[in-house]
């Protein structure tokens, strides 16, 4: 008992006294999403699902280090998506991710448009100035398109998945 008050005050106190870097995401709608083709107009055109995810951001800097802003990145925990026997494979371009603001978003940042998914980080949003880097209250929409750009045609009939990991990060990010 008196090492877990001794560690735990250690801790508190180091944590006040030191400057800091936190980022948080919070996903308020939409964490799961998915596209069923059911027609020869979804195999054809793709679908799209606007604003189908709404993330709460808030990034704070108190060290005041090289950091001259932060951004939103996503990427894919597999390098493909996996059918659900684990046979099937689809190429994971065939998704693609854009955000857009939710009414909250800094002025000074830039938004990347429709990406391709990848397995590794493609950035969706960058804030590139200090200032408003304490915000609390800013939010963001992730619209999903599959099928549009790069086609679906090919690949066996399934159950496709792959987990995304949605990143936010100081800039420059070592």
């Amino acid at each position: 008992s008196k090492i877990l008050c001794i560690i735990f005050c250690f801790v508190i106190n180091y944590s006040l006294g030191q400057p800091f870097n936190s980022a948080r995401i919070v996903t308020m709608i939409g964490s799961r999403v998915t596209f069923n083709f059911n027609s020869i107009s979804d195999f054809t055109n793709g679908i799209t699902k606007n604003n189908h995810t709404m993330l709460g951001l808030q990034f704070a800097d108190s060290a005041g280090g090289f950091e001259t802003g932060w951004n939103v990145s996503v990427k894919a925990s597999d390098a493909n998506f996996r059918g659900s026997g684990g046979v099937n494979l689809m190429d994971l371009n065939v998704l693609e991710i854009s955000a857009t603001d939710a009414g909250s978003v800094p002025l000074l940042g830039t938004f990347t448009g429709w990406q391709a998914l990848t397995n590794g980080e493609v950035n969706l949003y960058e804030h590139t100035t200090l200032e408003d880097r304490f915000s609390t209250s800013t939010q963001i929409h992730i619209s999903y398109r599959c099928g549009v750009t790069n086609k679906i045609n090919g690949f066996n009939s399934d159950y496709y998945e792959t987990e995304l990991e949605i990143y936010l990060r100081p800039v420059p990010w070592p």
